[in-house]
């Protein structure tokens, strides 16, 4: 405002100036950070240059702290002697969690062994172990489950876990004999096949060679193959939890050739 002179006209003249100035009129914001994170999840935002504050939160202080879940505008409205002015400032948020992957299940062999699991996605992991690394490596006897946290570099967290299976397992066995009653059990009388049997069955090198083989029930796939030792008893062992079938090749052998039956 410029200066102005004023006369009054009366039973007294008298002449004054005023000498009246522009007041500045200008609110500002200043923050902490303008991205809040998992780790840094708040702001401070600080006015100045004004006699007294309004945010569009509801606050009326020259400072505030805020928490936003999405980006946000404030907007501050700043009351000087004569004058308003309205500013705003923006806060963006990362808060995105990481996409952890601890990777892919995995099944061993009967007993175990070394396994290694390794996680990706993060800055930082923690294991269910206590172990900080991305990758763990180790002898597994029996079945676990392993827990990672992944932290990204905004300080957000996932979990993933991964499972490495032992599986169950046992021996699979039992007996080839000649069954002369035909009733599916070995009866008083009834030997092996290599002690002696009728038609000299499996009597080959030493009475052992009935081949037995064992098929997975649900795939009909062979799984193993062995022989019966001179008492006519076999067996599989470190065989998984299922169900299997035992098929035999069993020879005839006379002095003058060998057929399969």
């Amino acid at each position: 405002m410029n200066t102005g002179t004023f006369s009054f006209n009366g039973s007294n003249n008298f002449t004054t100036d005023l000498g009246l100035q522009a007041v500045s009129c200008s609110g500002s914001i200043t923050s902490n950070r303008i991205i809040v994170t998992c780790t840094n999840p708040s702001a401070t935002l600080t006015a100045s240059n004004g006699v007294s504050y309004a945010w569009n939160t509801g606050a009326n202080t020259s400072s505030i702290q805020v928490t936003p879940t999405a980006t946000t505008s404030y907007t501050l409205t700043t009351n000087s002697i004569g004058c308003k002015a309205v500013t705003s400032i923006t806060i963006s948020v990362d808060q995105a969690a990481p996409t952890g992957n601890a990777g892919v299940d995995q099944t061993l062999g009967c007993g175990g062994g070394s396994a290694t699991v390794t996680a990706t996605g993060g800055a930082s992991y923690s294991w269910n172990t206590g172990s900080s690394s991305s990758v763990l490596t180790g002898n597994v006897t029996n079945t676990r489950t392993y827990t990672v946290t992944v932290t990204g570099s905004n300080g957000c967290t996932s979990v993933d876990q991964v499972t490495v299976v032992v599986p169950v397992c046992g021996t699979i066995g039992g007996t080839v004999f000649f069954d002369t009653d035909n009733n599916n059990t070995q009866s008083v009388g009834e030997v092996s096949t290599s002690g002696g049997a009728p038609t000299n069955l499996n009597t080959l090198t030493g009475g052992s060679g009935v081949i037995v083989t064992l098929y997975n029930s649900s795939t009909n796939l062979s799984v193993a193959n062995t022989a019966t030792n001179t008492s006519g008893n076999y067996g599989f062992t470190n065989i998984p939890a299922g169900d299997y079938y035992v098929v035999l090749v069993i020879f005839q052998v006379d002095t003058q050739h060998r057929n399969q039956i």
